[in-house]
């Protein structure tokens, strides 16, 4: 499935177990929502958040970036950039998040051409 991203939700919400995590949900406009979520509890938990979400979707980049909890992070999603395009697949019954592609991908540089 591929849509157009109109809006991008982050929420801290808890597990079973009590534990936080962070909720990103991306949404289409003819409502459309396929999310992932990350654990922030350990270094490593937060080193993939960086790498796989912070890192591409993070408009300022010269500001660092230090919210590496959810409640942070959900304080500092306006610093995050909206994706153009969101690409899930489906996953048994769910549907999975395969990649977002943003709107600076594609402009076209005029050495290329």
């Amino acid at each position: 499935m591929v849509y157009e991203c109109t809006d991008m939700e982050l929420t801290a919400q808890k597990d079973n177990k009590g534990k936080s995590y962070l909720r990103v949900s991306y949404v289409g406009d003819n409502g459309q929502k396929v999310s992932q979520q990350f654990y922030l509890g350990t270094q490593a938990q937060k080193r993939r958040f960086d790498a796989s979400f912070v890192r591409s979707h993070l408009a300022d980049k010269h500001q660092e970036f230090d919210g590496y909890s959810p409640t942070k992070a959900v304080r500092q999603q306006h610093r995050f950039r909206l994706p153009k395009f969101v690409i899930a697949r489906k996953q048994g019954r769910f549907w999975a998040l395969r990649d977002v592609i943003f709107e600076n991908e594609f402009s076209v540089t005029p050495d290329l051409l």
